[in-house]
């Protein structure tokens, strides 16, 4: 037992307060749905292009739920219209599988059984929702071929989305640059030792306890595209 895990539990038998000392999920306090960039790219300038107002999984309730079993990419409540935007290996696509139907994908499904799920999802889609949209990963390549300012507007892309708190957790590595080393009358082996400023910090510093409140800010008033030092000023 080393003198910081005797701390450790001293702490939390004699000092920790209930509730006080809250558990981070692990995919952050906002929405847990995930979605790739691409789709997120598309969907961002979708909105731009027809001045529309897309839910996706970076939205206050996250993707839309359908029939309490599937979640569409975006949905556009004005229009009542879905937007799937299918990844061609993940949803197998028939332009690149077609002729494919035994070969195993790396899900461990085949292309059949994948191509007969997505037609089973669309179907029920359908059934709750007035338009389907479905968009296929390489159409999109091919769209970003000949239109440039879908282009730009995918390069210019900001991930919006939420914190990732624990991407904040960066520090405490070492790189020998060598493992062993000799040394000779003309050299010296010296040691630097950098003292953490994690104790005193922790000692010094007022934290907030508990789960915080998530506030979430709609895309219209976002703008903390900071670049300028200037700009973090009230």
């Amino acid at each position: 037992m080393t003198i910081a895990s005797a701390c450790m539990k001293h702490f939390r038998l004699n000092h920790l307060k209930p509730e006080h000392l809250a558990i981070v999920p692990e995919k952050g306090y906002d929405t847990c749905d995930t979605q790739s960039a691409l789709a997120m790219k598309y969907m961002d300038w979708y909105s731009e292009k027809y001045n529309v107002e897309i839910q996706t999984a970076h939205s206050e309730n996250g993707e839309y739920q359908v029939a309490g079993r599937f979640r569409v990419d975006g949905y556009i409540k004005e229009e009542d219209r879905a937007i799937e935007v299918h990844g061609c290996v993940w949803h197998a696509c028939p332009k690149h599988y077609g002729d494919r139907q035994d070969f195993v994908m790396p899900n461990g499904k085949t292309v059949e059984v994948i191509q007969k799920e997505n037609e089973e999802r669309l179907r029920i889609l359908k059934q709750h929702i007035k338009h389907v949209d479905v968009i296929w990963e390489c159409e999109i390549k091919k769209m970003l071929q000949r239109n440039k300012q879908m282009s730009k507007s995918f390069k210019n892309y900001l991930d919006k989305g939420p914190i990732k708190l624990r991407d904040c957790f960066f520090g405490g590595r070492t790189g020998p640059l060598c493992l062993h080393y000799k040394a000779d009358e003309q050299h010296k082996i010296s040691y630097l030792d950098f003292n953490s400023l994690y104790p005193s910090t922790i000692a010094t510093t007022s934290f907030p306890v508990g789960h915080p409140k998530v506030i979430i800010i709609s895309k219209k008033d976002q703008n903390v595209n900071w670049l300028q030092q200037q700009s973090n000023s009230c």
